[in-house]
């Protein structure tokens, strides 16, 4: 079945730096999209609602989880959305590649991961701790998959119950992919582009040892 009524959540933290260039490129590719504003103390919320379809607005921070699941959910529920893209909003996803994602969806798949080339500038150290993080993933949930960190994903309105994520912080992204793995849901990966503006932002060494906390925490849960 053809997804006729796909929306673009992004999620956004202090993003007013990036997020006026970001939007700017999303509405050409996609004019349908959510910028939940995560609790940010710049001018975040004013480019959203000067850019955005729809802005919504955490009064505090609740972390990219909690502002994904509020996109996510409007999205769904209110605008009866087929599936959605979920993006960040630092300007570090290309909505060029959108089609890829629209068309794996065509295609049957429930989930999409955007995955990033390593010719693409990623840093090295990320680099090696993104690959260990698929490897313990892979150990716990019997499924290796590349650039679990990466925040360009998509998913159908069927999927979405299947993948409810707890994850407030960042470690959403490594839930996504232990319950797409464990439902069995159909998924696959696109390779995505990445521009890196900041290269300190992002997956570090202690993020990591959170994240395998939060995944043998999950494997004894699901």
């Amino acid at each position: 079945m053809v997804k006729k009524n796909i929306w673009v959540v992004v999620p956004a933290f202090n993003e007013g730096k990036y997020l006026k260039t970001f939007l700017l490129k999303l509405k050409r590719f996609n004019p349908q999209f959510i910028v939940v504003d995560d609790g940010s103390r710049d001018n975040t919320i004013s480019i959203a609602q000067k850019y955005a379809q729809y802005a919504l607005r955490h009064r505090v921070n609740l972390g990219k989880g909690a502002a994904l699941r509020t996109g996510c959910d409007f999205a769904f529920s209110d605008l009866q959305a087929d599936a959605v893209v979920v993006m960040d909003g630092d300007d570090q996803h290309d909505p060029a590649d959108l089609s890829l994602f629209t068309r794996a969806l065509e295609a049957g798949s429930d989930v999409v991961f955007g995955i990033r080339e390593e010719s693409e500038g990623m840093p090295w150290l990320k680099l090696k701790l993104n690959r260990l993080s698929s490897f313990i993933t892979s150990i716990l949930f019997g499924a290796y998959i590349l650039d679990i960190p990466s925040g360009y994903k998509a998913f159908t309105k069927k999927a979405y119950p299947q993948i409810q994520w707890q994850a407030t912080n960042y470690a959403v992204e490594l839930e996504i992919t232990a319950r797409t793995i464990k439902q069995r849901l159909p998924y696959t990966t696109v390779c995505i582009k990445t521009i890196y503006h900041d290269m300190n932002k992002g997956f570090s060494i202690l993020n990591l040892f959170d994240m395998v906390l939060y995944l043998l925490k999950l494997k004894l849960a699901l």
